[in-house]
This record gives structure tokens, sequence and C-alpha cells, in this order.
């Protein structure tokens, strides 16, 4: 707001939301020893993750509601790539569990 003197005086606006917008995904991927990274796509919706490298675990939050392919992309060439599907709910975790990645 303009106040008169040739200054502004702002005020600022936080929003917030009182339902979920979206779901979650979690998971472990292991070994660390593949040096995993984590593709979340949902159509044109793509989301990447790294593991913990100690853990394995990865999570993806505030996504859409609906099927999501996961695939976990071993860096190290030496083992194979798995990619599956898991189902997403507004407001709910999903837990895609724990994978491991097999040797080619």
């Amino acid at each position: 707001m303009y106040t008169g003197s040739g200054s502004y005086s702002l005020k600022p606006v936080i929003r917030t939301y009182s339902e979920a917008i979206g779901g979650s995904i979690k998971g472990y991927v292991l070994p660390s020893a593949s040096s995993p990274i984590v593709w979340a796509v949902q159509g044109t919706d793509s989301l990447m993750a790294l593991p913990d490298s100690a853990t394995g675990y990865y999570f993806f939050g505030g996504v859409n509601a609906g099927s999501w392919n996961l695939t976990l992309h071993a860096l190290d060439s030496t083992y194979k790539d798995t990619t599956y599907a898991v189902s997403v709910s507004t407001g709910v975790v999903t837990n895609a569990g724990t994978v491991t990645l097999a040797k080619k």
C-alpha cells in the first residue's frame, strides 16, 4: 500500500492449507555400492531423489495422487535397474518398501 510519503507499506501474507494437496512416497534401495538414483514418473512429471548413502532411504513429498512408476537406476553398471508402479493417495505416505538391486 502506498503511504503518501513516497514509500510503500507491505504486509506479508502467508498462505496455509488445512487439507493435504498430495501424497508422498518413501522407500529404500540397496546396496549403496550400486550408487542408486530413484526416479518417480507420472505422465510428464519426473522427480529424482538421491538415496541416503548409508541407509538407501529416499522420499518424495507432495506428489500428485495416482499411479507413479519408480525406476531405481544403478550408476554402477554391474547392477540391474528396476522399475515398478506404486499407487499414491492424497494425505498418505506410500511405503514403496526395500528393493535390493541384483547384479547383472
